[in-house]
């Protein structure tokens, strides 16, 4: 488990994953305007592993952690081959 989990655990806070954010949702179920903390996940420079510092989004203090980053291409293709059955 690492560091960033640890730390979730002791202080007991609500810990939440977002599956397949794009770069133009509006939305992340749970948080009201997270657009800012999509532009940060969706910057260049961002890899897998990179913590941000605290959102404040309209109340909510959110922590993001990149669990994973695909290419465009790539990701539109999983999506779609877990949908197909593929003979």
């Amino acid at each position: 488990m690492s560091a960033f989990e640890n730390n979730i655990k002791k202080q007991n806070l609500n810990k939440r994953e977002a599956q397949y954010v794009r770069e133009m949702d509006n939305t992340i179920a749970g948080l009201t305007s997270p657009r800012e903390l999509i532009r940060w996940a969706y910057n260049a420079d961002r890899k897998k592993g990179d913590v941000s510092t605290v959102f404040d989004v309209e109340g909510a203090y959110v922590v993001a952690v990149v669990k994973e980053s695909v290419k465009k291409e790539s990701a539109r293709w999983t999506r779609l081959k877990s949908r197909l059955n593929l003979w």
